[in-house]
């Protein structure tokens, strides 16, 4: 690359060519030789001719890339500047519909500012208009979610695929990479900017509009969108089509006849950011112009070592105006959030049109190069209270992950936190002391549906070598109460002995424990979606450069079937995040709805010492306050033990809740006595018959199934397809667990790799189901370090075996 050139340089550069109102592009350069050999001889004609067709040959410089996205191969080509050895800048450019990523790299150059300011620069393809073809067509389009797009395709997953590549071959700063698009690129541009904002520090939409209705930025993004006022394929005005819809709304817009009309391809766009852009109204700009009232500024000069060319400067002062609620000047830091537009006078819609009047990729790169996608460490500054009554309202604006409210706990010395896992989790040996704060972040129980979830997380006052991954530790089944809560109970060894070992870790509690709402105890992908976005709150989190975006999931009982859940989730859930490896404690995969007894009334659910009745009454509960409300919950169960249950459900933590519902020992046995509560033996004697017929009428019995019902069943579906080629699992059974007896863990095993052809590692202990995550805490430790590594992962520490499963052979 050529040293970047001085502020003054550059400014004369820039005037030079603003005098001359052309500017030196690949795709100008040809046109101007074939006009000077028309002037000339014969011999000059041939000349120029040839060497205009020896151009027109040329293949982009860039690299060839391939990814596979839904089993389809995807193309792309990489420029980087050679000679580096510092993390880059990543520029991503999304070409207009029909072109394709080699004629946008002639076209727009932008990989020569690449070389010359140090940037990475990315040519991304679309398919054909349709979807069906992804590389040999004749023209590339994008699926950017709008009413006229006719592809199905993914392609906010190509562009994390192809990202994911770029990072994996060239050094990367993550902190600066952004998007810039033309026409129907701009459209995906904008898209990105709110199902990718984790990746991207800023967009700039160039002469497109956002299609798409829902936006939710994590409010550390900027947008930089460029107009011509002249683009008659996306006008100033807006335009709009006979079939136009409204995106927001899927009805059709009245008022048309007022508009220009669009190209055949489009579909209704509203005045540029008219009135309404998703991405800037969810940075919290909703004042965004419209045409009336816009608060149109001439730019300031701007200085610098890749000052644009005017914006406008003394040249034109009607060259371009910029619109947006901020000044038009670089500011003196680097912005996370800010919203400038560019309105360009006689810019028309394609690339080489637009750089006719301005400069715009050094107009684009001063603004972009700017932004920084810096990470979201939390102010702790928030009572602990507060964090656990954070509203989910707060949670509806914001990407999955969101860090919402933050309180600091006390740290632990290396010492305090020995002391802590001696029993814990025996057999660590803590290295480090630990700093721990409390988190309320944003989730979903419901897909699609806010809710707020919170954690405790942990990071290493000295951290192991690094990069490292960042571990997730799901407990057990707390119960329904807020005050069961594992943050609040202390339940949380997993997490704090990966961090004493020097590993950034974070404990979820599962939405609705401890926070507004309920925790659906038989929803294993509603603890499936807790773990991944408090992976995404620990990223968050963590100072930049110590996590490397790997995840690893680790838990007990319920949370290790839910880490299960979580492998088949990850890749559509949260497919940013690279999830490696997957530890479950006594806990299983069972493709078997938990509701399904409901077909069978005399089902027996007083085995495994009761815990089968505390966990039906606690998931059929839970399940029906989240669809119909706490209130109606109740009416699950028969009168005669209804009140009984539902204060046991409420108000004690999942040991005490068994006692109590089963009358095992004092204080229980008297106040079943004094209430006059007999344990249910069966499905129905809990359970009121409408209940029950109800449940099973949505699972292929007789009846009907009413839509709150299927609701409640299809919040607790488990039967979650697992992927094939996802993060590597271990099981860890006791041979003296009661609760998920080994023989379960067999058939789990079987189903694991009959269905879906993975082949989890098994360790088999003599432990029970209470003490065998901290029994063997220290073990999975060593096996995930092998397998991040790429190693044989160390033999169990006992020889014992699983049971043959009776189902399976």
């Amino acid at each position: 690359p050529t040293t970047p050139p001085t502020p003054a340089a550059t400014r004369a550069d820039a005037n030079a060519r603003a005098h001359r109102n052309t500017i030196e592009t690949p795709g100008a350069a040809p046109v101007r030789r074939l006009f000077g050999c028309i002037l000339g001889t014969i011999l000059v004609v041939a000349g120029c001719l040839f060497a205009s067709a020896a151009w027109a040959a040329t293949d982009c410089p860039c690299s060839s890339g391939e990814v596979t996205v839904d089993g389809r191969a995807r193309s792309y080509r990489v420029c980087a500047p050679e000679g580096i050895d510092i993390q880059l800048p990543v520029l991503m450019y999304l070409h207009d519909k029909g072109k394709s990523s080699q004629r946008a790299c002639r076209t727009t150059d932008w990989h020569r500012l690449g070389s010359e300011a140090s940037f990475i620069t990315v040519y991304l393809q679309g398919c054909d208009a349709d979807g069906s073809a992804c590389d040999g067509a004749k023209r590339y389009f994008w699926n950017d979610e709008a009413v006229d797009t006719g592809s199905a395709n993914d392609d906010v997953a190509y562009v994390r695929a192809v990202l994911t590549e770029v990072v994996a071959g060239h050094e990367v700063d993550p902190t600066r990479v952004y998007a810039v698009g033309v026409g129907q690129g701009a459209n995906m541009a904008s898209l990105l900017a709110c199902r990718a904002t984790d990746l991207f520090a800023a967009v700039a939409p160039i002469n497109g509009a956002a299609k798409f209705s829902t936006c939710a930025t994590d409010g550390n993004l900027s947008l930089f969108p460029v107009n011509g006022d002249q683009d008659k394929a996306m006008p100033w005005s807006g335009c709009c089509n006979k079939r136009a819809r409204d995106p927001r709304t899927g009805k059709y817009v009245a008022g048309c006849e007022d508009l220009p009309v669009c190209d055949r391809d489009s579909a209704w766009s509203p005045p540029v950011l008219g009135g309404y852009h998703p991405v800037a109204a969810a940075l919290g700009y909703d004042d965004l112009p419209g045409l009336e009232g816009i608060a149109e500024r001439v730019c300031s000069v701007i200085t610098g070592p890749f000052a644009p060319l005017p914006c406008p400067q003394e040249v034109d002062l009607d060259q371009g105006s910029c619109y947006g609620v901020e000044d038009c000047a670089l500011g003196s830091e680097p912005g996370r959030s800010e919203v400038l537009g560019l309105k360009l006078t006689n810019g028309r819609q394609s690339w080489n049109q637009l750089e006719d009047v301005v400069d715009l990729k050094r107009y684009l790169w001063a603004r972009l190069s700017t932004a920084l996608k810096q990470p979201l460490a939390p102010v702790c500054d928030d009572a602990v209270a507060d964090v656990y009554a954070t509203p989910v309202a707060a949670a509806e604006a914001m990407s999955p992950g969101t860090i919402l409210r933050c309180a600091p706990l006390p740290p632990l010395s290396a010492e305090e936190l020995a002391r802590t896992l001696k029993w814990g989790a025996p057999g660590v040996e803590v290295l480090t002391g630990v700093s721990r704060t409390l988190v309320s972040y944003r989730t979903s129980l419901v897909p699609g549906e806010p809710a707020v979830g919170s954690a405790v997380i942990v990071l290493p006052d000295e951290p192991a070598p690094g990069p490292l991954p960042a571990i997730v530790a799901g407990h057990g089944t707390a119960g329904v109460a807020d005050a069961c809560a594992p943050s609040k109970t202390g339940g949380i060894s997993l997490a704090l002995a990966w961090a004493g070992v020097g590993y950034p870790a974070v404990m979820p509690d599962y939405a609705g424990l401890g926070t507004e709402g309920i925790q659906p105890t038989a929803s294993l992908t509603a603890v499936a979606r807790s773990q991944l976005d408090g992976a995404r709150a620990l990223i968050n989190a963590t100072p930049a450069g110590l996590l490397d975006g790997r995840v690893v999931l680790t838990g007990h009982s319920q949370g290790g079937a839910g880490a299960i859940v979580a492998q088949g989730l990850a890749q559509s859930y949260a497919p940013e995040l690279d999830l490696s490896a997957v530890v479950a404690f006594g806990a299983i995969y069972d493709l078997t709805h938990p509701l399904m007894s409901a077909r069978y009334p005399n089902s027996n659910i007083s085995g495994a010492g009761g815990v089968l009745r505390a966990i039906a009454a606690a998931g059929v509960y839970s399940a029906t306050a989240v669809v119909r409300g706490e209130d109606a919950a109740a009416g699950v169960f028969q009168p005669a033990i209804r009140d009984f249950t539902v204060n046991a459900i409420n108000g004690s933590c999942a040991l005490e809740m068994v006692g109590l519902l089963g009358c095992a020992t004092d204080p229980a046995q008297t106040l079943c006595t004094v209430s006059g509560y007999v344990p249910p033996a069966t499905v129905g004697q809990m359970f009121t018959a409408e209940t029950v017929s109800g449940f099973a009428a949505c699972l292929g019995g007789p009846g009907i199934c009413t839509d709150e019902n299927r609701a409640i069943v299809e919040l607790t579906n488990r039967a979650i397809p697992l992927d094939r080629e996802g993060a590597d699992m271990l099981l860890l059974a006791g041979i003296y667990d009661f609760v998920v007896p080994a023989v379960n863990v067999a058939c789990s095993l079987e189903t694991i790799e009959q269905s879906f052809g993975l082949q989890p590692d098994v360790c088999v202990s003599s432990n029970g189901h209470f003490d065998v995550a901290q029994a063997q805490t220290a073990y999975q430790m060593e096996w995930v370090k092998a397998k991040l590594a790429g190693e044989d992962p160390p033999p169990c520490p006992e020889t014992l075996t699983l049971p043959a499963c009776p189902f399976w052979r």
